[in-house]
């Protein structure tokens, strides 16, 4: 049997990271925690999670930041980037830099889900969008993200 996608959650809030551990254990997914960018950099490197879901604002290193750098260590490691601040111009730089998507806090559960399903394959049947683990073989090529961005400022 093969064992489900690991998640790194970067986060320096303790509870906001729980509830996000909670749903993505419950989900089928393998979860671990760090709570700077610094931790998260050291486990990407250590483990190689199938993807990285981070804050932006973040003490030591921020998640545009960590974004950069896992990208330049490993390209193949998808980072979904979340916010309580939403900046259109942080969002736009981000997915130019290789971010899946930019999401909101409060986090929208739905989204997050759809999210991962489209980017590591639908877990209920245990396949990934190549058929291969993120971090195995080549990757295959694909499109460069479109000019509009998926970060949508929250509702007023």
């Amino acid at each position: 049997m093969c064992d489900p996608p690991t998640v790194l959650i970067v986060d320096d809030e303790d509870s906001f990271c729980e509830v996000i551990k909670m749903a993505l254990e419950a989900w089928g997914y393998g979860v671990r925690v760090a709570m700077d960018g610094e931790e998260a950099l050291s486990i990407t490197r250590t483990i190689g999670p199938n993807i990285v879901i981070s804050d932006v604002v973040m003490p030591k290193v921020d998640g545009l930041s960590l974004l950069r750098r896992v990208k330049r260590w490993n390209p193949r490691i998808p980072v979904i980037l979340f916010t309580a601040h939403p900046n259109l111009a942080d969002a736009v730089s981000a997915m130019k830099m290789g971010a899946e998507d930019v999401l909101t806090k409060p986090i929208d559960f739905d989204r997050l889900r759809l999210d991962l399903q489209r980017i590591l394959g639908d877990r209920s049947n245990g396949s990934s969008p190549a058929g291969n683990p993120v971090n195995s073989g080549p990757a295959p090529r694909k499109p460069p993200p479109s000019k509009e961005t998926r970060f949508a400022p929250p509702p007023d």
